[in-house]
């Protein structure tokens, strides 16, 4: 990524929220049974979902994409090495 890297932070950004969106669109049926919440209540949810995850999420992968291009691979191993003891 950063000596090859022809992709700005933000279009890597969006392609990489865009592939995960579609992934857990694709396994959520299978994951859990559909919530029966009426119509309104998924158009809150929804929105509120994309607002965060646009925020939050889009802007720290943004930031990842921006320094990954600035640090050595090594030190970005070391610094993505946390995500996988919180995300459990």
């Amino acid at each position: 990524m950063r000596l090859k890297s022809r992709v700005p932070p933000l279009p890597a950004a969006f392609i990489f929220a865009s592939g995960a969106t579609l992934t857990s669109f694709a396994f959520a049926p299978f994951l859990e049974p559909l919530p029966t919440n009426t119509a309104a209540d998924a158009v809150r949810i929804g929105i509120r979902v994309l607002v965060t995850g646009r925020v939050w999420w889009g802007l720290s992968i943004a930031a990842l994409m921006w320094a990954t291009l600035r640090q050595d691979p090594a030190r970005v191993g070391i610094l993505l090495m946390p995500e996988v003891i919180l995300a459990r």
